[in-house]
């Protein structure tokens, strides 16, 4: 499946109203992914957030940046911007990062 795990384990769970030895499923995103949602939220996503943040000027909502000089939209004391999704099917695993509306498809159509 391109370089992406699709993990299935058995294992008991202490819960006793649980069945036992259920399925659980582990989803790992494949090498160079984290790179390319990191540039995608750098070029496509944040400029425009971090712009209506900077433009309202509220202390309590700046954006902050890190020791490299990037800057982030603030997102709260959680952070909580982005929404990773995982949506097994018959032919692979379709996977989706969305943040502040906008959604970036990893998905390795070709594997297919």
């Amino acid at each position: 499946m391109g370089g992406m795990r699709y993990l299935v384990r058995s294992k008991r769970l202490p819960h006793q109203h649980l069945k036992r030895n259920r399925r659980i499923k582990m989803f790992e995103l494949a090498p160079g992914d984290n790179e390319k949602i990191s540039a995608w939220l750098q070029e496509v996503v944040y400029p425009p957030i971090i712009a209506s943040q900077k433009l309202k000027n509220a202390p309590d909502s700046q954006p902050v940046g890190d020791e490299a000089g990037n800057e982030y939209p603030y997102e709260g004391a959680i952070g909580g911007g982005l929404t990773y999704s995982f949506t097994p099917t018959g032919l692979g695993i379709v996977i989706k990062v969305e943040s502040y509306g906008q959604v970036l498809d990893l998905t390795d159509y070709g594997s297919w």
